[in-house]
């Protein structure tokens, strides 16, 4: 069986249709939506924000499977992770209904804030990381003489 992946390409294009879908949510769905879905703390936008706290829990079990030693199928729960995640994210924004200067939504702006250093984890740090780990070396031996990481022969003392 062939091993789950989440390509850049795909993480890119989730990420940008979840900023898509939010920006069209608060510029020509929510205007045209009835007045309890626009207005915060109606039970519309309250089981909004509860389906979004839910996928962001689940979101969470994906650090559990991997520190928990199920590696073995840490990468489709990383899938499920990001995937979660950025829905459970817009649905919180969706439940904040655009009131973005009451304290909760500083909760908002902490999800955005963990989601652009992850990105970037992902996307740029990564292939630097596997470059890393990916060189063996034999336990204890020393480094080969082209290796940067090799003594050079010590100077001369000076007078």
């Amino acid at each position: 069986m062939a091993r789950p992946d989440l390509s850049n390409r795909l993480l890119i294009w989730l990420l940008a249709g979840a900023a898509l879908a939010l920006v069209c949510y608060f510029a020509l769905v929510q205007p045209a939506l009835p007045a309890p879905w626009r207005t915060p703390g109606t039970p519309q936008l309250y089981l909004t924000g509860v389906c979004g706290a839910s996928l962001l829990l689940v979101a969470l079990v994906f650090v559990v499977v991997k520190r928990g030693g199920r590696g073995d199928r840490a990468p489709a729960w990383f899938i499920a992770h990001v995937v979660c995640a950025t829905v459970g994210t817009v649905l919180v924004a969706i439940h904040a209904a655009g009131y973005l200067r009451r304290p909760p939504a500083l909760l908002l702006l902490a999800l955005l804030g963990l989601i652009a250093p992850g990105a970037r984890a992902r996307l740029r740090i990564a292939p630097r990381m596997a470059a890393t780990v990916a060189t063996k070396q034999a336990g204890f031996a020393p480094a080969p003489p082209e290796s940067p990481a090799a003594p050079s022969a010590p100077a001369p003392p000076r007078p």
